[in-house]
């Protein structure tokens, strides 16, 4: 994100950290976004202010089914700007980190102390004109030396970190503050779990990658394509539906996008295993409509809502990466919670089928989805082809042939069994295998890979009585079937 410089060393000048009341976005680990914003700012003392920081943050800490909703912005919980130009960050300790904004090139200063009497030195140590996001400023380079209690140099995990500050736009390259300069954290406690650098990608209204906003995913234009599969494993049947969307015409003014599109569609379901499947055919050309004003679409990624049914919580939250062709996803996860009763600590709770993550990408609009787990259902959503303009991915859907080649072996031996059976499988791509009982109920699941496999059941994992199986592809191919355990 970070382009060249050029030596040009510059006398200190009236640097800021940051532009009060703005949205700072940066990316982290190659494709990963993360932000801040200024939400207020409050006087102090004579010209001192304090402003507060809210972080954008994914649903933190839902990795092993507790949520901890955390106050703490990821740069700094709060930020303390002096007039004379120093500004105190804090971690997560409360402990004081001191950027000087004023100093100049070579000055040093006391950045951070230990209790033990150690402390880290800022030192800067370059002072030029840098571009950045095809702009030039005048940015200073802060580099940390870690020095004992007896003023000992020595070397410590800062030693190879540095941040970089931009005259007039603020933090260029930054560093997660609240973690400094060692705190490592419990994931289930807070999303940001060690220190951590991130580079700036940019700044709303300003400079950069700004918050797409609904046109942006919904940018389809005449001749576009679009193939998406969705298939629905409920209450002892399926439902799939794959779809071809062709985009004929379209036309827009402020405040919608309207697209006419001609769209075939092929739906095979069962909803009881004792019946052949119902394949159904359709078409139709027809017009749709985006608002381009939908306020929830366009939230910042730092928006978070939260909605309260008494000790019911349905939260969602909005964040920004890239797939592997460079396209921005918007995500919006959601999942229905209930309060445990204990702190600040929240468990999923049932919802059948709602916790879905929908991701809307770039010029291809959405949402999509490959994982939708409930109580008594399993559902996929995705987009498996798309054509832009010259670009195409992913693999066509077949929608016009009636009859389908299967190109998958699957076999299940012995049937019934008692203490043991097997899968064998022999499938050209990717595959999910799902078991569930006769209520709905998924009681076991498998992934694999293209090739031949086998999967093996054993009977501690099963009462007697039927059971159905799914198995699923990548592209939507799909086996069903059942079985006896006595």
């Amino acid at each position: 994100m970070i382009l060249g410089c050029c030596n040009n060393p510059l006398q200190a000048q009236n640097y800021k950290l940051f532009i009060p009341f703005t949205d700072y976005l940066y990316s982290y680990n190659q494709n990963f976004y993360k932000g801040f914003r200024i939400t207020d700012a409050q006087p102090i003392h004579l010209s001192d202010t304090v402003y507060h920081a809210s972080a954008e943050t994914f649903v933190e800490g839902l990795s092993t089914g507790c949520f901890h909703p955390i106050d703490y912005s990821w740069i700094s919980p709060e930020i303390i700007r002096h007039s004379n130009g120093n500004y105190v960050l804090f971690n997560y300790r409360h402990d004081s980190i001191v950027i000087k904004t004023l100093a100049g090139l070579n000055d040093s200063w006391r950045l951070y102390s230990f209790k033990n009497g150690s402390f880290i030195q800022a030192k800067i140590s370059k002072a030029d004109t840098f571009t950045f996001l095809a702009l030039t400023d005048s940015v200073k380079t802060i580099v940390f030396e870690y020095y004992d209690s007896l003023g000992i140099k020595k070397s410590y995990l800062t030693d190879n970190l540095s941040i970089k500050i931009s005259k007039n736009y603020g933090l260029i390259h930054t560093l997660n503050f609240a973690c400094f300069p060692d705190i490592v954290l419990n994931s289930n406690e807070i999303e940001n779990f060690n220190l951590e650098s991130y580079g700036l990608t940019g700044i709303s209204g300003k400079i950069g990658i700004m918050n797409p906003g609904k046109k942006a995913f919904f940018d389809f234009q005449p001749g576009d394509e679009l193939h998406t599969l969705h298939v629905t494993l409920i209450y002892g049947g399926y439902d799939s539906i794959k779809t071809r969307t062709i985009i004929l015409n379209r036309t827009e003014n402020s405040t919608e996008v309207n697209y006419q599109i001609h769209e075939k569609i092929k739906r095979k379901n069962n909803y009881n295993q004792n019946h052949t499947d119902t394949t159904i055919f359709s078409e139709s050309i027809r017009w749709i409509k985006y608002n381009l004003n939908d306020s929830y679409f366009n939230q910042l990624p730092s928006n978070q809502s939260e909605k309260i049914y008494t000790k019911s919580f349905v939260v969602s939250t909005s964040y920004l990466s890239t797939d592997s062709s460079g396209k921005f996803i918007k995500s919006f996860p959601k999942y229905s919670i209930y309060d445990s009763g204990i702190g600040t600590c929240y468990h999923v709770g049932p919802n059948d089928g709602a916790d879905c993550a929908y991701n809307y990408m770039e010029g291809l609009g959405g949402p999509y989805y490959d994982y939708c787990p409930g109580l008594a259902s399993l559902e996929v959503r995705k987009l498996v082809f798309y054509k832009k303009g010259n670009i195409t991915w992913g693999t066509p859907l077949s929608i016009d042939n009636f009859g389908e080649t299967e190109k998958t072996q699957l076999k299940f031996y012995p049937n019934p069994w008692n203490t043991e059976a097997y899968f064998t499988i022999t499938s050209p791509e990717i595959y999910t295998l799902v078991i569930y009982n006769p209520q709905g109920k998924i009681t076991s699941g498998f992934n694999g890979k293209a090739g031949y496999s086998e999967v093996k059941l054993k009977r501690g994992n099963y009462q007697p009585g039927i059971y159905f199986y799914l198995f699923l592809t990548k592209t939507g191919q799909k086996n069903t079937g059942k079985f006896i355990v006595e």
